[in-house]
């Protein structure tokens, strides 16, 4: 079997993508539903660690400040999610990561 020249492969990705378009045109739609439902709510954190019931949430946005320069690890089950804020910080050329304090974050 021959090897395909640079443009079948070309042709053969973006025939394999187009075909991908209906699936995400119906989930930018989902997306752009739950997003457009009432405005997040401030909830605070404490000790860097959150947690709630979820109530009937659809999804969960957190709203970080880049200038924190935190990140959140995230675990969720059907009834109840929780999150963690930590920050990235350089100890013996390792990173690791650490809680924060009190920090203001954003429910839906």
């Amino acid at each position: 079997m021959a090897a395909s020249t640079p443009g079948q492969r070309d042709s053969q990705v973006e025939t394999w993508i187009a075909s991908l378009n209906p699936l995400t045109q119906a989930l930018t739609m989902v997306l752009d539903l739950i997003r457009s439902r009432p405005p997040s709510v401030n909830k605070t954190s404490l000790n860097g660690f959150y947690q709630d019931n979820g109530g009937d949430a659809d999804l969960l946005r957190l709203n970080l400040s880049l200038d924190s320069q935190l990140y959140p690890q995230i675990s969720g089950h059907k009834s109840r999610f929780a999150f963690v804020l930590c920050r990235w910080t350089l100890k013996t050329d390792r990173y690791r990561n650490v809680w924060i304090s009190n920090w203001p974050v954003a429910k839906e």
